[in-house]
């Protein structure tokens, strides 16, 4: 539960830096908010083990997910229609995948996020050949990577070592969300620049 605090100190960096570097307030101000809501959200749950609470840490990181495709999809596709239809489109494989291919549910749902890493890695690389490697999202997916091997391996470590290595995996999402912020952000002005 402390580990969540890392998400508020997250927020802060990343207001500090839209600041500093005059970025989309607007633009900031959603992805500073789905952080903190993350935090919130992940706290409540690591605290108070409910369904309610279970939503409200699950949510907000789809939610992020969500909002980073349609951001990232939009800046090569330059078309909203277009956008919506692959994400529609994107989310159905999503559901069709995990709800009909119960032996993939495995793992505190780890394939989830090796998915979602599959689905940024190829974004990356349509994003990086037509903006340049400025706008690469390896760092942040790498992190992503190392964090839900954390998150697999504190199955098997947490009934010996008690502190486990989910931690490890909360402090990965916080530095995940923070590096693709940044690319969100960066993207964010240069389409301003383009329009």
């Amino acid at each position: 539960a402390i580990t969540n605090f890392g998400f508020f100190i997250g927020a802060y960096f990343l207001y500090r830096l839209i600041k500093k570097n005059n970025l989309n307030m607007n633009l900031g101000t959603v992805l500073i908010s789905m952080m903190i809501a993350l935090g919130l959200g992940s706290l409540a749950w690591h605290s108070y083990r409910i369904t309610p609470t279970l939503l409200m840490d699950e949510i907000p990181i789809y939610i992020f997910i969500a909002f980073a495709f349609y951001f990232l999809t939009k800046s090569l596709a330059r078309s909203h229609k277009l956008t919506i239809i692959i994400s529609f489109f994107t989310a159905l494989i999503y559901y069709a995948v995990f709800a009909y291919i119960p032996s993939l549910n495995v793992f505190q749902g780890a394939f989830k996020y090796i998915f979602v890493v599959l689905l940024f890695l190829i974004l990356s690389m349509l994003i990086v050949k037509k903006f340049g490697p400025h706008y690469s999202l390896i760092l942040p997916l790498s992190l992503l990577a190392f964090g839900v091997l954390f998150r697999i391996m504190d199955l098997y470590i947490c009934p010996v070592f008690p502190l486990g290595t989910h931690f490890i995996w909360h402090i990965l999402v916080v530095s995940t969300m923070y590096f693709t912020s940044i690319i969100i952000l960066r993207l964010g002005s240069l389409q301003s620049t383009l329009d």
